[in-house]
Parts: structure tokens; C-alpha cells; sequence
């Protein structure tokens, strides 16, 4: 990274970091992935749909997750133990958000890099200089339908009767119908990236090797209304990626969509924590909708480090990006400087 501008357009452009970070935004981008055509989570034997309320989402280690990621073509490496991401060029994160590192983990992970984040291990939140804005969903191992208004409840009894959600056993619907949605939340919101076809079907067919993770689709008369792919690294699930056409919107499959989500994560055994997306306060609707479902903002403790000049000058260009990197709290100089490895 040869300037403060071209870090700046690395984690904002279209392929900067929000484009790619996994768990970005819930229903948000998708990226370049790649794999292969078969079953989802191990347990799927035929290529029919399958109902939502048997579902259960298999929980990856870290390792595997991080060798998926390299399958895909993202630069991985390898730092004191512990497996690390390029979300945007020059800069790293953990394999995954929710990962939680010691402090003499959460370091430099190589030196050609301009900035990292990591959140970190509960005994050493203390020494914690920044922090990261999500969106989770609290104590998910007790959730239900209760959790949500009763005029919520309403919505998600009287819509799926209107349609169907299934979990998928191939991805030939996706690869059928998904781009459209993809280009139709695009228009609707052209925050949101719209990849390439090429790339639209790597990431969607990656999703289906077994043991990865679930892919859910609403769909009414064959038709395709919105659709969303979950995974769990750690005992930590994360509603990735997904898109929602318009009438999907019209007909409430959002807020359907995170109920089956959430309902699914609770049955799973292993998983503690359910994340939909970073928060993104100047996004205001988004932010009250998630509110809705029983989400809640929470700041996690985390380790953040840039190099001299890169700070102030994102801070001072780009001061959502900002924020989504290293949170609150965070003095005007920057926190301190992790040592690296050698």
C-alpha cells in the first residue's frame, strides 16, 4: 500500500473491505467464492427441498474455515497459531469477526499491512483499545417466536402461510433465479454490491459442499422470493450473505427469514452467539428493523492498529468506515501500537 488515499479506497470501493468482510451487513454482498455442486451441512441426500424445522447448522473449526476461505482465492495466512484475512488490500482481520484472540495473538499479523482488528479473549478485554460494532442476537441457545412484538408474530404467522421457506439441498434454484434478486436488491439499494454472474455462482455453489453450512430459500409457487446462507465457525453463527427481491419485501420474507434463521441457530447445538451484520448507524432503517427482531448493538472488545497517517485521515474521509473498524472509545491518536512479529 503506497498511499493514505489508496487505503482509503481499498476498504471503501466496491471491492474494498465491506464488500467482502463475512457477516458484513445479514441480507448483505456476495463475494467471489468457489466449490463445488453437493448437499448442504452432511446431512442433505437428495436434491429436494427440505423444511425448515428439522435444520441444524454444522459448526466449522477454525481451520477449516480458513482453508474454505483459501479455496475461495482470499489471502489467508497464518500468525502466532491463529488464522487471519485480507478483507481489503492491506488490511486483516481474523478468519472470522466473532473470533475471539489473547492479546499476544492479536498482533501485527504480517508486515505488509497497514492496519488489522481482532476482537479479543474475555481475560484480556481490559487492554482492549477499540471495539467492534455488531449486531447480535442475545442469548440465541433461548430464543423463540415470544421474543418478537406481537404484532411481528402476526407478521411471520400470516406470511409463511403465504410462502414457503426451505432449506436447500442443491444449489440449482440460486443459480436459476438468485441473480435476479441480486440485481434487484441492487436497485433498491445500491449500497449493496452486485457481483459478477461468474462470481455469483462460485460463492453460491461453494455453500452447498457438505458440512458447511444451510442455505434457505422463501419460495412461492416455485418462484423465488429471497434467500439466505448461514454458517457457524467456533460456536459463533453468522447469517452471511443473501439477497431479497421486491416482492419478497412486499410479502415480509425479511423478517421471516431471520426468524427461521434464529430459530434454526437455537436448535443447533454449539453455538452461542448469532451475528447479523456490523453496525451501520447511518443506515437508520436497517438499524430499527434489526432492533425489531430482537437484535441488539453490542461494542466487542477488540485490538485495533494503523499505520502512522492512516488513522486520521480515514477517520477524517470516510468516519463510518471508521467506525465500523475500530468502534468507540477509540482516542483521536489512535490506540497503541502492537508489536510484531519479527
Amino acid at each position: 500500500m503506497s498511499t493514505i488515499s489508496d487505503a482509503t479506497i481499498a476498504l471503501t470501493g466496491s471491492n474494498g473491505l465491506l464488500a467482502e468482510l463475512p457477516g458484513s451487513q445479514g441480507h448483505g454482498s456476495l463475494g467471489e467464492h468457489g466449490g463445488t455442486r453437493n448437499g448442504i451441512g452432511g446431512t442433505a441426500t437428495s436434491s429436494a427441498p427440505q423444511h425448515w424445522e428439522e435444520a441444524r447448522i454444522p459448526v466449522l473449526g477454525e481451520a477449516a474455515f480458513a482453508a474454505w476461505q483459501e479455496e475461495l482465492g482470499h489471502h489467508v495466512i497464518e500468525h502466532r497459531g491463529r488464522y487471519w484475512v485480507e478483507v481489503g488490500r492491506g488490511f486483516f482481520q481474523p478468519i472470522h469477526p466473532l473470533a475471539r484472540l489473547r492479546r499476544d495473538e492479536a498482533t501485527r499479523p504480517t508486515r505488509r499491512c497497514w492496519g488489522f482488528r481482532a476482537r479479543l479473549a474475555h481475560e484480556d478485554e481490559l487492554h482492549a483499545d477499540a471495539s467492534i460494532p455488531v449486531h447480535l442476537l442475545p442469548d440465541p441457545q433461548s430464543y423463540g417466536l415470544q421474543r418478537l412484538s406481537g404484532r411481528r408474530r402476526r407478521y411471520v404467522r400470516v406470511s409463511l402461510r403465504d410462502f414457503d421457506i426451505v432449506v436447500l439441498a442443491s444449489p440449482d434454484i440460486l443459480l436459476d433465479q438468485g441473480y435476479r434478486l441480486a440485481e434487484e436488491a441492487h436497485a433498491h439499494n445500491r449500497n449493496s454490491v452486485l457481483p459478477a454472474p461468474g462470481a455469483f455462482r462460485r460463492k453460491v455453489e461453494s455453500h452447498f459442499v457438505p458440512g458447511r453450512g444451510v442455505a434457505l430459500a422463501a419460495l412461492r409457487h416455485d418462484r423465488l422470493l429471497g434467500f439466505t446462507l448461514i454458517y457457524a465457525v467456533d460456536g459463533m453463527a453468522y447469517e452471511h450473505s443473501g439477497r431479497i427481491g421486491r416482492e419478497g419485501l412486499e410479502r415480509n420474507v425479511r423478517l421471516c427469514m431471520f426468524h427461521v434463521v434464529a430459530s434454526i441457530v437455537q436448535r443447533s447445538a454449539g453455538i452461542g452467539e448469532l451475528m447479523n451484520g456490523f453496525h451501520a448507524p447511518e443506515a437508520e432503517s436497517l438499524c430499527a428493523f434489526k432492533h425489531d427482531q430482537g437484535c441488539e448493538v453490542v461494542q466487542l472488545p477488540a485490538r485495533a492498529w494503523f499505520a502512522p497517517l492512516i488513522e486520521p485521515v480515514l477517520r477524517r474521509m470516510r468516519p463510518h468506515t471508521h467506525y465500523r473498524l475500530a468502534g468507540i472509545g477509540r482516542a483521536s491518536t489512535g490506540g497503541t501500537i502492537p508489536v510484531a512479529d519479527s
